[in-house]
Order: structure tokens, then C-alpha cells, then sequence
């Protein structure tokens, strides 16, 4: 067994590989060489021919994009859109924190706002050039910009005024970039905004400890608790008036998801219930505030439990507010009752997932809730579910995401995203109507009710005629004969059910061509590239990369129809013509990590796997994810205790003497949970005699793009070098 201990620049790297060959009875003797991680390109330049240029890992680290949680934010008349863009950051993460110094997380690092007019396309950055920013909203009246603005080296609340240019930044309001949903909230009156403000008190600890985090919530970026973690710290709810710059204690008590009433009188928000911790996580609590008199407090619902916390939503009328919680809606008309009502749960054919932020109709009597199966409303009175058009198939409101929020028409109706277009339903009849077909992908905001801004590259649509255009392409300055992948839409069925995905391929493939191919999977997901991945990279390096749906029924338990969806995708993989049946792999992260763990267990045919930030072993993953696996993502229908022959069922780790194919794990050392579970899964292939290698990032944390440049570097080219290993080999490439 051959060990190897790397150090990539003073970050700490941390690589491990293990062949089969540990004998009982002999001595292991391991041996420790340092060494240095070159900067290697995709391929080579003697490849390049004629005007070819093929991609490097330095054009992926140095490529720009629009952040993928960062709202866009489009002024009310539809005239600029404030854009995040993150490029690459070598800003450092404190030891066992998921911040840096100054407060930002590891997702948010090198974020600027861009402002870009959709009448001429003139881009600015209207917090300074290269000045970091994120987290842009728009005042009611259009007038002024908010965001989140690095002031030497502290981050605070700042104003940009569109009439006069003038950017105004309020050092009296601190905060931080935990998450990036998390924004400046404005009054209806644009005179003024509420922002969690967070302090601490230079007496009483060291100034590193700030940013710390308790074991316990490492899994939960909203349960950051900083005043249970340090004493020193503590966060409130601030209010800062627009025309005297003045900033008030508005709430002693900070909360999240702030959202305030159409009538400014009223705030809801969800709560973190500190004194009920605990020892799997907090409990959350909606309350309501009075503004004339914040510390009059109206606790809605309390000792709720999940993996999100709840979103308020008001009505129109401003007198009632609704949320999602637990997989459960609720509702409390606040001019007669004291706390929230649970609704009736959806008619099983309307297959429906509660979550999110419903939308009211305009009349203020119903809720609207979007799905697999069309348009449902529910009587807020009654809790009578209807149909609004349940011939849809699946939609969901265009401008809602995790991170964007929903917003009725001003004709009574919402848009639809479907997979056709966008529609416009009545929330009242269910009458539709079609606005354009486009498929829209990443963030989406709409301005009037006109027009809509996407991104990936931030293109703007007409509503009315179907016009499309590109307003701002995040990498416009990377070489004009650099090479993009060629798409190739991929569909199959299983189980009845027609399924979809796309293979990402060289930019010359010739039809009929097999080419080695790794499946980037993420179950419940289709077509899911977020960077996590280089798939650019690989793609130059002449290998097809597919990302197929795998759907979750919840019938057999994760495990089984992750293993048997993988297998369906890699079938129809070899069907449409470009992947060798003798040279294939599987990667993926987080959940897809996960889901690369079962398909090495239970599938035969890959050569290969990469696991990234996935779990292994469900049990002990259990006591640090309050509610994933009860009602979550995680699928177990219940806790550890009640449950644990489904944990073990469904855990890769039980069935690791089945491997037959080396596997690759990397997790961030920084994201305790993520590192113990691949060293876990890495101590048992060495136990087993199984050929795999570990790379541990020291203080890197879930997701590889909130990672300093240089572990992202050396993570592009662990994942290069490994499925070369192992898809080449035999080709004689």
C-alpha cells in the first residue's frame, strides 16, 4: 500500500491511495513524500491544431459566472438588472469555520454587482469596480439599489441612488455573507429597509472566534446560532432609515426570511428558538412583529422542525400569513386568530411537495401552490383543495427557486415556467394563456409582468413577442476560439415514464463516435452542472459527460433505485451512440456523491467512480442533519431508532465488499461530517484490500466552488488524472 501526503501551495492537501495488497501478517511500512502539485492545462499545446484551443484548468479557474443563489434583481420598470458575478478567489477560510475573516462564507467568495441596462446593454459596477458585493434588491420605487458591500475588510449594508450615482455604504449596519438569499428587506415606502446586524462585544473573546460554528449545526447554513457558539456575538434586526442614514435596533431577536407586510404596519419572519436546542439542531418558530412596537411579538407556530426554515408569505390585504413547514401549509388570519392553522394536506393526484413560499391569489381567500401535476389552490378559510389546471403536467412559478421567491401578477394571475414556456394562469378560474415558448434555466426575475432576466448567461425575454437576447456573458473576455461543449439532448424510459438528460461532447464529435463517457448523476435531478464538476475540462479532454434524470419513487429506498436509475441512464448512454460500453464511470456530489456510492455497490459495468462530499454511512450522518432524513432529502421516512434497518439497507457502506471498481474520495476538511464519512468510506476500501484514493482539503468546506482556487485546482486534476487512470488505460490513448 502506497500512501501519498501532498501540499498544494500552504493550504493543506491531504491525498491517500490504496491498492489491494495488505496482507495479514506483514508489516506495512508507509512512506511520506512531499509533493509539488503542477499546473497542468487540459491538453497539451502540441494538440492544439490550427486555431483550436483547448480548454485548461486555468480557463475554468479564471472563468466568470452569474451565482447561482444570488437573486437577480431587476428595477420595477425593466430597465437595468444588478447582477452577482463570482469569479475566482484565493481568500483563505478561518481553521474549523465556514467564513472568512471579514464574515464572507466559503460560497460567496469573489462576488461583485454588475448593473446592466436592457436598453443598450452598458454594463457598470455601481459599488466601485472589483469592490465585493452581493445580494442586490431593488427599493419599491426603483430609485435605489441595496446590497451587501465589502468595506475594508468589514461588510455592511450600502445604497447606490440611481438618480445621482452616489453609493452610500452604512457602517452602522453590519452584517455577513452567510447565504446568499440572505438580503436587505425594503418597506413599501422606499424609505427605509430591515437587515440582520451582527456585533460582537471586542471584551469578551478573541476576534478569530467570531465566525466559529458549533459542530452541531455544520450541516444547516441557516442554523448559525453565533450567540450560542460565542458569547461574544450576537445579531439583531436593524432598521436603517434611507434619508438620515440613521440605523435603529428594530428586533433584539434576529430571525431569517424576513417579510413585511403590503402595508408596512406588520413583519414575519422565521425564528430560531435558541432555548429549544436541541442535540440534533434548533426548533424554528414564525413570528409576527408590530413595527410601531417590534417587541410586541405574535409567535404563529412554534417548535417546528426541518432541514429549511420556514417563509412567511402576507396576503394582499395584509391581514393574513402563510407558510411551509415540515411538508405541512399553515395559515393564521391575524385579526382574529392567535396562531397559524394547519391546512388539509393536497389530494394525492395533485403531487404536490409542500415547500417554499406559496403565492396568494389577489382576493386574499386562496393559496396557490405549483407542482408535478399542474396548478392547485386551497381555501385559506376552509382548507378546500381545487384544481386550477391540473393538465399541465410539471410548473412552477417562473420567477420561484430556493432562492427566488414568487410574486403575483397585477391581472390577478402568475406566470408559469413549463416545460414548453411560460404561461399565464388566473388564480381565481385556472384560465391559461401562452406567453412565449423558451426554456429557461438558472435565476429568473420578472419586471412588469413583461419581460424576464435568466441567468447562466444573463439574457433577457419578451413576454409579449417571444424575443430573446443576451444582455451579458459573464466570460466574454476568455479567447474567442476556445471551445464549448457540443449538447446532446438524450431521452429514455423506465418504469413507463419517459426520462431525460443531456451529454455534454467534444466540440468536434462525429456522429457514431464512442467516446469514454462519465455520467455525472445527482438523483431527483436532471442535467444538474453547476460547477461543482469540471465538465468543460473533461469534455476537452475527449470524453463525453452525461447527466441523466434518476428518479426517486420512494418505493425500494434510495439505494436500489439509484443503482437501478444509473443503470437505465448508462443503457441509454450507449443507445444514443457516444459512450463506450467498456469505458464508462460515475461521479458526483453531495447527494450525488451519495448517489455515486450506491451505483459503485451495486452496479457492475463502470470503470471507475468519484465520489465528492457524499455519505456513506446514513446512521451516523443521522445525528448531524436535523429533519433530512425524516422528511428531507435523505428519504428514511423516520428517525435512526425507528428506522435502522432502512439506514443500513440504504447505506453504500453496508455493501462495500461488492466493490469491483477503483473510487476516488474528496471532501473538505473544513465540513467535519463531509471529511469523517470519506474517511470512513476510505478506512474500509484499505480494510477491504479495494484500489481507492482520498483527498481531504484542509479547511475547504461542501461544495467546491466556495473552495480556494488552488484546491479547486487540485481537485480538476485529481479528477482528470483518475478517470485517465482508469478509461484510457486500455484504449492505448
Amino acid at each position: 500500500m502506497a500512501h501519498r501526503f501532498a501540499w498544494a501551495g500552504s493550504q493543506t492537501r491531504l491525498a491517500l491511495a490504496c491498492r489491494g495488497g495488505i496482507n495479514k501478517g506483514v508489516k506495512v511500512i508507509l512512506s511520506i513524500a512531499l509533493v509539488t502539485v503542477l499546473a497542468l492545462g487540459g491538453r497539451s499545446t502540441a494538440a492544439e491544431e490550427g486555431a483550436r484551443r483547448y480548454l485548461t484548468i486555468d480557463d475554468v479557474l479564471a472563468a466568470e459566472k452569474v451565482h447561482a443563489r444570488s437573486p437577480l434583481a431587476i428595477s420595477p420598470d425593466g430597465a437595468l438588472v444588478a447582477v452577482t458575478i463570482q469569479g475566482a478567489s484565493e481568500e483563505r477560510l478561518m481553521p474549523n469555520s465556514f467564513f472568512t475573516r471579514d464574515g464572507i462564507s466559503g460560497e460567496n467568495l469573489g462576488c461583485t454587482v454588475r448593473l446592466v441596462s436592457l436598453a443598450d446593454g452598458k454594463i457598470t459596477q455601481p459599488f466601485g469596480d472589483g469592490v465585493y458585493a452581493i445580494s442586490p434588491v431593488w427599493s419599491p420605487d426603483g430609485r435605489t439599489l441595496a446590497a451587501h458591500v465589502r468595506d475594508g475588510g468589514h461588510l455592511c449594508v450600502a445604497t447606490w441612488d440611481r438618480r445621482t450615482g452616489k453609493r452610500t455604504l452604512h457602517r452602522a449596519l453590519p452584517v455577513m455573507a452567510a447565504v446568499a438569499w440572505t438580503r436587505p428587506v425594503w418597506f413599501p415606502d422606499s424609505q427605509s429597509l430591515l437587515d440582520v446586524s451582527l456585533r460582537r462585544d471586542p471584551t469578551k473573546a478573541d476576534e478569530d472566534a467570531i465566525w466559529t460554528r458549533d459542530e452541531i449545526y455544520l450541516n444547516d447554513p441557516r442554523k448559525l446560532l453565533p450567540e450560542v457558539a460565542d458569547p461574544a456575538f450576537s445579531s439583531t434586526i436593524a432598521r436603517l432609515d434611507l434619508a438620515s442614514g440613521n440605523v435603529r435596533t428594530f428586533a433584539l431577536d434576529a430571525g431569517d426570511n424576513l417579510r413585511i407586510a403590503p402595508d408596512g404596519r406588520h413583519v414575519a419572519m422565521a425564528w430560531y428558538e435558541a432555548e429549544l436546542k436541541t442535540a440534533v439542531g434548533v426548533s424554528s418558530a414564525v413570528v409576527v412583529l408590530d413595527v410601531a412596537a417590534p417587541d410586541r411579538r405574535q409567535i404563529l407556530r412554534e417548535g417546528l422542525q426541518g432541514n429549511w426554515m420556514a417563509i412567511p408569505a402576507w396576503s394582499p390585504d395584509s391581514r393574513k400569513v402563510a407558510f411551509i413547514a415540515e411538508g405541512k401549509a399553515f395559515v393564521a388570519d391575524l385579526t382574529r386568530e392567535a396562531q397559524a392553522r394547519m391546512l388539509p394536506p393536497p389530494p394525492a393526484e395533485a403531487k404536490l411537495r409542500l415547500e417554499g413560499q406559496p403565492v396568494w391569489s389577489d382576493d386574499s381567500l386562496e393559496l396557490c401552490l405549483t407542482g408535478a401535476q399542474g396548478a392547485w389552490a386551497v381555501d385559506a378559510a376552509t382548507g378546500a383543495w381545487k384544481a386550477l389546471d391540473a393538465t399541465l403536467g410539471p410548473v412552477e412559478w417562473l420567477e420561484q427557486n430556493p432562492y427566488r421567491f414568487p410574486r403575483m401578477s397585477h391581472d390577478g394571475g402568475a406566470l408559469l415556467k413549463t416545460a414548453e414556456g411560460v404561461l399565464w394562469i388566473d388564480l381565481r378560474s385556472g384560465a391559461t394563456k401562452e406567453r412565449c415558448a423558451a426554456r429557461l434555466t438558472g435565476n429568473r426575475a420578472v419586471a412588469d409582468d413583461q419581460s424576464v432576466v435568466c441567468g447562466g448567461d444573463v439574457w433577457s425575454l419578451d413576454l409579449k413577442i417571444g424575443e430573446q437576447r443576451t444582455i451579458l456573458t459573464p466570460n466574454s473576455g476568455r479567447p474567442p476560439n476556445l471551445l464549448t461543449p457540443k449538447l446532446l439532448p438524450v431521452r429514455w424510459k423506465m418504469g413507463g415514464k419517459e426520462l431525460k438528460g443531456t451529454a455534454y461532447l467534444p466540440s468536434d464529435y462525429q456522429a457514431g463516435t464512442k467516446l469514454p463517457t462519465i455520467l455525472q448523476i445527482y438523483p431527483g435531478k436532471e442535467d444538474r452542472v453547476d460547477h461543482i464538476q469540471p465538465v468543460d475540462l473533461l469534455v476537452s479532454e475527449g470524453y463525453a459527460v452525461f447527466c441523466p434524470e434518476i428518479l426517486l419513487p420512494g418505493k425500494a429506498g434510495p439505494l436500489e433505485e439509484i443503482v437501478a436509475g444509473t443503470e437505465a441512464a448508462a443503457d441509454a448512454a450507449v443507445a444514443a451512440g457516444f459512450a463506450d460500453p467498456e469505458r464508462m464511470a460515475v461521479m458526483g456530489h453531495s447527494y450525488g456523491g451519495y448517489g455515486t456510492l450506491c451505483a459503485a455497490v451495486g452496479c457492475r459495468r463502470f470503470k471507475a467512480f468519484a465520489a465528492l462530499s457524499g455519505m456513506a454511512e446514513l446512521g451516523t450522518a443521522y445525528f448531524g442533519m436535523t429533519g433530512y432524513f425524516e422528511s428531507g432529502q435523505g428519504a428514511m421516512g423516520g428517525p435512526y431508532w425507528e428506522k435502522r434497518d432502512q439506514y443500513l439497507a440504504n447505506s453504500p457502506l453496508e455493501r462495500f465488499p461488492a466493490l469491483t471498481a477503483p473510487l476516488l474520495l474528496a471532501a473538505g476538511g473544513g465540513m467535519k461530517s463531509d471529511s469523517d464519512q470519506a474517511r470512513m468510506a476510505y478506512e474500509a476500501c484499505v480494510r477491504l484490500e479495494k484500489t481507492a484514493k482520498l483527498y481531504v482539503f484542509d479547511g475547504a468546506q461542501h461544495g467546491p466552488p466556495a473552495w480556494p482556487a488552488h484546491d479547486r485546482r487540485a481537485l480538476a486534476e485529481g479528477l482528470r488524472d483518475w478517470f485517465n487512470q482508469f478509461l484510457r488505460k486500455d484504449s492505448g490513448e
